[in-house]
């Protein structure tokens, strides 16, 4: 196995490789480019069949064979600088990683789904507090806010009407991780006692 990194050609596979991923790196792309970048392609899949006897999964993963695929994808969406995980790896780390940590690590899918609403629920409901008063938004917004001719109602009540027996943890622990850095208000775990309270100045800021 030693001997086929000392073949010449896996010089010529990663030169290749590199040299390919400079021209799909490049913000200005023609068919000329897009060309060359074929022929590297083609070049280079000849080359790392080499790879194929010391590979694990003989280079049969998808991340490799997406490579015969971005020219195509160049063509049809615009440039590779165009393509980026970065929105999505930040969402998983909030909608993901960070609820499970506030789980019991039972059933731990339903409680991450269970978290995600709440939040995004006290989220809208921050955002309409902080419009004005004359701002027109959707009536589903009301059931939850000072518009409903009743006023505003109390948190049990809302509990018992929307079928919520955790709002009022929620709305602690919300307001708890607002004290905090982004996303890091679960390093900072306190005692359900020692959540803020509804009348603490911080929430009724938001709420009055």
């Amino acid at each position: 196995m030693r001997g086929i990194f000392k073949s010449p050609d896996v010089v010529r596979c990663l030169a290749t490789f590199v040299e390919w991923f400079f021209y799909i790196s490049s913000p200005i792309q023609t068919e000329k480019t897009l060309a060359d970048q074929d022929t590297l392609l083609s070049k280079f899949n000849k080359l790392k069949e080499q790879f194929v006897e010391v590979s694990p999964s003989s280079l049969n993963f998808q991340k490799m064979h997406s490579l015969q695929h971005i020219i195509e994808s160049t063509r049809t969406f615009g440039t590779a600088d165009n393509t980026d995980t970065e929105i999505t790896e930040h969402q998983h780390r909030l909608d993901v990683k960070l609820p499970y940590q506030r789980t019991n690590k039972r059933n731990p899918l339903a409680q991450v789904v269970k978290f995600v609403e709440r939040r995004a629920a006290l989220e809208e409901k921050l955002e309409y507090i902080s419009k004005p008063a004359n701002t027109s938004l959707p009536k589903k917004y009301w059931h939850l806010s000072a518009c409903i001719s009743e006023g505003p109602l109390p948190i049990h009540k809302v509990s018992e009407q929307f079928g919520l027996p955790d709002l009022e943890i929620g709305i602690r622990t919300f307001f708890h991780d607002l004290l905090f850095e982004s996303g890091d208000g679960h390093r900072h775990r306190v005692n359900q006692k020692n959540l803020p309270k509804l009348s603490n100045p911080i929430v009724s800021f938001f709420f009055f």
